[in-house]
Parts: structure tokens; C-alpha cells; sequence
């Protein structure tokens, strides 16, 4: 509100695109009523659990949502991104920005608090306090992002940088 109240554009990047087949299908607005009673710590807990816990702890709260993932797996469930990790939203809500409507914009992205660091911190309060991943989290870090790190080499933790050439850089 007080982006807005401002004169502010505001963008609001909450669900990723695996959401959107559920919530087109969701025309009693049941789910959208328990995303928007659900709190953080409640999404957290579903990301650091898995899927079958999400089923059960959250689509499992009314008999109309959990009929909605009845056949989905229970990593189906586990992929249900936030619009903070989803690329295409992301990039989406930055177009959006950029060609705007000629006012400063903000993009309000909902994420997973410790994204990508696995059992060594992912959904966890304890994310806060990390200063330092030990070496089999980095090496998880390392494969889950697929980054060209040798296993000889992991214990330094070494910057890495693609190249000046690559897509990435470009």
C-alpha cells in the first residue's frame, strides 16, 4: 500500500507458472482463500518438508484443494514454485517494469528463504545466522546449479566466473 500510496507502479511476482494450472482450475476460490491465509513460515515449512507434507499440511487443510492435486505426485507438489524463482515470471515482471507506465516500479518477488542451499539451510530459520556452508553443502550447492566447479577444488570455493563470452555474461 504504501508503494502505491506513493505513485508507485507496483509488481507483485508471488506464484510461479507451476501454480497456474491450479489456479485455473480453482473456480469456487478455494485455493486462492488458502494461499492468502497461509502464512510465510507455514510456505517455508512446505518447501523444507517435500511434497507429501504440502499435501497433507497444506492442500490437505479443505477437501476441495486437496482434491485438486489428487494426481499430482508428490514432486509435482514439491515444484510448485514461488514467482521469485520462476525465470519467466521474473523476467516477465521486469519487461513490465522497464516499459512501463512511466512512474518508478517495484517488484515485490515472493522466494524461498535460503534458495539453493539444500540441507544446509533451504526453508530454514537458520538460513539467518549461516555465515559459512560446510563442504558437502557446497558441493550440493555445486551440482544442483550445475556450476563447472572440479571436486579437488570445492574446498576453496572458488569465485567462478563463465567467461567473458558467455550467454551469461552477454
Amino acid at each position: 500500500g504504501q508503494f502505491r500510496g506513493a505513485g508507485w507502479n507496483v509488481l507483485k511476482l508471488i506464484w510461479g507458472s507451476y501454480w497456474d494450472p491450479l489456479l485455473a482450475r480453482d473456480k469456487d476460490g478455494k485455493l486462492k482463500r488458502l494461499m492468502m491465509e497461509t502464512v510465510d513460515g507455514e510456505y517455508q515449512a512446505c518447501k523444507a518438508f517435500g511434497g507429501a507434507y504440502t499435501r497433507e499440511h497444506f492442500f490437505g487443510k479443505h477437501p476441495e484443494t486437496k482434491a485438486m492435486v489428487a494426481s499430482l505426485s508428490d514432486a509435482d507438489i514439491w515444484r510448485l514454485n514461488r514467482g521469485g524463482h520462476d525465470p519467466h515470471k521474473v523476467y516477465a515482471a521486469y519487461h513490465a517494469a522497464m516499459h512501463g507506465a512511466g512512474m518508478p516500479t517495484v517488484i515485490l518477488a515472493k522466494t524461498v528463504k535460503g534458495y539453493g542451499m539444500g540441507d544446509a539451510g533451504e526453508s530454514q530459520n537458520i538460513t539467518h545466522q549461516q555465515k559459512k556452508m560446510d563442504t558437502t553443502a557446497v558441493r550440493a550447492f555445486r551440482d544442483r546449479f550445475n556450476i563447472p566447479i572440479a571436486d579437488d577444488k570445492v574446498d576453496e570455493v572458488p569465485y567462478y566466473h563463465p567467461g567473458p563470452n558467455s550467454p551469461e555474461v552477454q
